[in-house]
């Protein structure tokens, strides 16, 4: 690479005078389909309860992170109160273009239909037992959000045919292109509105209303399943980057910008699948007298993924009564995995996450996140099949 390149000296690769190298292309799309074949491995392995778990923190992860994207800045604050049903939800804004409930509900009725179960009963469990207040003044822009769902879904599919094996890039960036032709997903220009100041009329731009994007990342896991990197075909909350949609990119600068946000999805999963597995560890520890037909585990993953809830809907989302939420609760209590707190006149439980033990993994450290016990040898036996994969995924590249 020459030495004034602006990827030497800082600039933002965005205003890039010249396109990047076909290594730096390279490099980012082999780290990317690495870091999706142990992501695909790990999850593969996981324990029951630690794969309930990792669904939870997912469909958690995916709400949040949608309305972040949807322009709802504060709802990563207001998610827990709002989902408990003791507060008001994210707030509308000029940035957004539905209601966060609507969005919501999108999600969790796509969810809810996943082909992979632990997902697909979490999703369930979170419409059940959240209370998301629905009020709100936005003005609907098209697609609402159920129909970019179906569109994002459409897209996707359309992109992963055909596929070429285990190198999902070429029906990636087939996916960026469309997305870029797309009237409900291509980047919003800046306005310009006219506001009155002092008996004159002002010009100021601002931002357009953002595109529904994150009803791509709910889909892309299909893509990347029918490319055979990864299984089962999970939302990858964050993997579609706006950014990469510009349309006056370098060819070989977008696909590494679409390489990196799907590396960056990735490793975001790893370190919730490596958090379920410590945590669900724990659990079973602190939990290993009761009978093995009890419903503590069961509510202990759902409040420690989705977060806190009222005894009342958790005893709507598990079917089970008042009293008996309340019982489990109790017993969850004692083993010090839950804590109950009066909330503006109401009784909140929440998770009492078990501190992680001397030496385990980081949370966000894909690379020591392992299943125990019984699990090694298997996982070790995919990750060399993967190892061979990632060797003729490097040969394709470099004859591309």
């Amino acid at each position: 690479m020459p030495q004034n390149s602006p990827f030497l000296t800082g600039t933002h690769p965005l205003a890039a005078d010249e396109d990047v190298a076909h290594e730096i292309l390279a490099e980012a799309q082999i780290d990317a389909a690495h870091t999706l074949g142990r992501l695909s491995g790990l999850v593969a392995h996981l324990p029951a309860d630690a794969a309930a778990l990792f669904a939870h923190y997912l469909v958690r992860e995916v709400l949040i992170e949608a309305l972040v994207q949807a322009g709802f800045s504060d709802a990563p604050l207001r998610f827990p109160h709002w989902f408990a049903g003791l507060d008001r939800g994210p707030q509308d804004n000029p940035l957004t273009a539905a209601s966060a409930a609507m969005i919501v509900a999108a999600i969790l009725q796509t969810l809810a239909s996943a082909a992979w179960e632990p997902l697909a009963q979490a999703a369930r469990y979170a419409a059940d037992a959240g209370t998301f207040d629905s009020s709100s003044t936005a003005e609907i822009a098209a697609p609402g959000p159920a129909e970019a769902v179906e569109l994002a879904a459409v897209l996707v599919q359309n992109a992963a045919r055909p596929a070429q094996e285990g190198v999902p890039f070429a029906a990636l960036s087939q996916l960026y292109a469309a997305l870029r032709q797309s009237e409900a997903f291509a980047p919003v220009s800046r306005e310009t509105i006219a506001l009155p100041l002092g008996g004159h009329s002002v010009a100021i731009e601002r931002a357009g209303t953002r595109t529904p994007l994150w009803a791509i990342d709910l889909s892309l896991g299909q893509l990347l399943l029918t490319a055979e990197v990864l299984r089962p075909a999970l939302p990858l909350p964050g993997a579609i980057r706006a950014e990469a949609l510009l349309a006056h990119l370098w060819p070989r600068e977008r696909g590494m910008l679409e390489a990196q946000a799907l590396t960056t999805a990735a490793k975001r999963l790893g370190g919730i699948a490596g958090t379920a597995i410590r945590e669900a560890s724990a659990m079973r520890a602190r939990l290993t007298h009761l009978r093995s037909t009890s419903r503590a585990p069961q509510l202990f993953i759902a409040l420690a993924g989705l977060g806190p809830m009222r005894p009342a809907h958790l005893g709507v989302a598990f079917g089970i009564t008042r009293y008996g939420a309340r019982e489990i609760l109790g017993t969850l209590e004692k083993a010090g995995l839950v804590t109950l707190a009066a909330v503006k006149g109401q009784v909140l439980a929440s998770a009492e996450i078990p501190a992680t033990r001397a030496g385990e993994a980081a949370a966000g450290d894909m690379s020591e996140a392992r299943p125990p016990n019984a699990a090694f040898d298997a996982f070790d036996a995919e990750m060399d099949d993967i190892d061979l994969l990632l060797a003729r995924t490097g040969k394709l590249l470099g004859d591309a």
